[in-house]
């Protein structure tokens, strides 16, 4: 049988069983068409593989942000209040201009206060004329900074040389306390595996559940959709062998003994394997069944059956129609008749086997949706319920509400392996 679109959707994700995968492999090597036709899914799920993939950042984005925020901080410390982060550029002192200042000027200089301009030029104008530009570190400032400038005089501040460090503290533990505020940002940043936040890991990962929910929908729905359409194949065979026997037999399908151990609904097996109208022992068993728990047997001869123990064919009587149910014919003027072709398009012949435990109830199968019903001029239908589209007869039970055959010969009664043509009495 050849894929079908769910198939190859099944393969593209890997959800198939392993002997599925194997025979899909097997046809896209011999079929050209099937291969395109894969090709063809593969670009409809190829959005899909956006929301399997988790994105990395673009390379060097560490680096780059711990510059940026390196600028970023020297820009804001540039733009804040002289006290807290930058110190005013003041005029330079020299040594005269500090020796000339006394005890109290160099009290204020002890304690950071700013000599005035006008101090600083009678300096400079003690000398008899303006000083040749020299370069010295001098100390100045309220903050007490050590400087590189150009001096008016060409001695060495050294009254400031000796205040300056003991001054330096508090600046220098400021600007290390930034500088390690600094690093300790950039340690953050570089130290994370990625630039993925908790809500982001949130979205992502809400938005992953809901692609694999609708990917694992739609996977269900296609294998449900596959054992239907295979259980619809092996019910047109079995319909088929029914069809061939009863050209063969004056238009009479398999008949069901009325009496004796093998008086059961399931013996139609036996007989279509003894007259070699089913070849394929796989057609009795539906993979929806099969994937419900039920173990495949293989049905035997008559000659076979017959030759075993009656306990020997109480084990093989629940499985000898495979996973269908088979008509029990009807009962008219009092006597028993067994299943006769009319070649109906609305009379159910076979069908998936409802539970033996609840006749009354549409096959588990196919997940409790409905059951496939072969009909007697041998088309497939799969029906939604246990009321027959055409005709409004229920599946499984006939007129009066029972497991029995049917009254009458437009009354279907479909019935599990195990089920026996009993008469109804006549005051049921």
């Amino acid at each position: 049988m050849r894929p079908v679109g769910e198939d190859l959707l099944g393969y593209l994700l890997n959800a198939l069983e392993e002997a599925e995968q194997a025979q899909v492999e097997a046809m896209l090597g011999q079929d050209e068409g099937l291969r395109q036709e894969l090709e063809e899914w593969r670009g409809r799920i190829r959005w899909l593989e956006a929301a399997w993939k988790v994105p990395e950042p673009p390379p060097g984005l560490a680096e780059r942000t711990c510059r940026w925020i390196a600028a970023v901080t020297a820009e804001q410390s540039d733009g804040l209040p002289a006290e807290a982060t930058s110190w005013p550029q003041t005029p330079l002192v020299n040594s005269e201009s500090q020796s000339g200042l006394g005890e109290a000027g160099q009290s204020r200089v002890e304690h950071g206060s700013q000599p005035q301009p006008e101090q600083s030029a009678r300096s400079w104008s003690d000398q008899g004329g303006p000083a040749q530009p020299e370069h010295r570190t001098v100390w100045h400032g309220p903050e007490n900074l050590w400087c590189s400038g150009w001096t008016g005089s060409g001695e060495f501040a050294a009254a400031g040389a000796e205040k300056a460090p003991r001054a330096l503290k508090e600046p220098e533990r400021a600007a290390s306390a930034q500088r390690a505020r600094v690093v300790e940002d950039v340690g953050r940043l570089t130290g994370r595996s990625s630039g993925w936040r908790w809500p982001d890991l949130m979205v992502v990962g809400t938005v992953s559940l809901l692609v694999a929910l609708v990917l694992f929908g739609a996977i269900h729905s296609s294998r449900l959709r596959h054992h239907i359409t295979q259980c619809q194949e092996n019910l047109r065979q079995l319909g088929g062998g029914l069809i061939q026997y009863s050209e063969l037999h004056q238009e009479q399908f398999p008949p069901i003994p009325t009496e004796g151990p093998l008086a059961v609904a399931g013996i139609y097996g036996p007989i279509l394997i003894t007259g070699g109208f089913v070849q394929d022992q796989r057609a009795f068993w539906c993979p929806g069944a099969v994937r419900q728990g039920i173990t495949p047997i293989v049905i035997p001869t008559l000659a076979q059956l017959e030759g075993w123990k009656p306990e020997e064919q109480q084990l093989v009587l629940p499985r000898l129609g495979g996973a269908y149910g088979y008509s029990l014919g009807y009962v008219e003027a009092g006597r028993y008749c067994p299943p006769r072709n009319r070649h109906r398009s609305h009379f159910a012949v076979l069908a998936d086997a409802p539970s033996p435990e609840h006749p009354a109830c549409q096959s588990f199968h196919h997940g409790g949706g409905g059951q496939n019903v072969c009909f007697e001029d041998g088309h497939v239908e799969f029906v939604v319920g246990c009321r027959l589209p055409a005709s409004e007869d229920h599946l499984f039970l006939n007129h009066q509400g029972i497991l029995a055959p049917g009254i009458g010969p437009d009354d279907a009664v479909v019935a599990p392996a195990t089920a026996r043509p009993r008469l109804p009495s006549v005051g049921q």
